[in-house]
């Protein structure tokens, strides 16, 4: 259940966000490795989304619920991995840091 929940919200993510770049783009005649960072990035979002419904799924089991300490970790877990992304790109812009290590650094954040 939680594998199918995390692999239909990824597959509605990469749908709405990134099928038209990389179906227009990554067609053409020339090589761009943009293609590549957006190909991997979709591969993290994948890896994080899954990681997010398994964090939902164990927040909301009923033997963590009696354990306070615990379903306070588990919250501050989810509402750190619900931002992410604007953590992430916060980050990157402050430190301005490149695209393969901004790319290497939400690759961090999702595992």
């Amino acid at each position: 259940k939680i594998l199918v929940a995390g692999l239909g919200w990824a597959m509605a993510e990469l749908i709405l966000t990134r099928l038209v770049f990389l179906w227009v783009g990554a067609r053409g005649v020339e090589f761009d490795w943009r293609y590549i960072q957006k190909s991997l990035d979709a591969n993290i979002s994948l890896v994080h989304f899954i990681t997010l419904a398994c964090l939902v799924w164990t927040w909301t089991r009923k033997d963590t619920t009696q354990s306070s300490g615990l379903t306070g970790v588990l919250g501050l877990v989810l509402a750190v991995a619900c931002y992410k992304g604007v953590l992430v790109s916060t980050a990157s812009h402050f430190l301005q840091l490149g695209s393969w290590v901004t790319l290497l650094q939400d690759a961090v954040m999702s595992f």
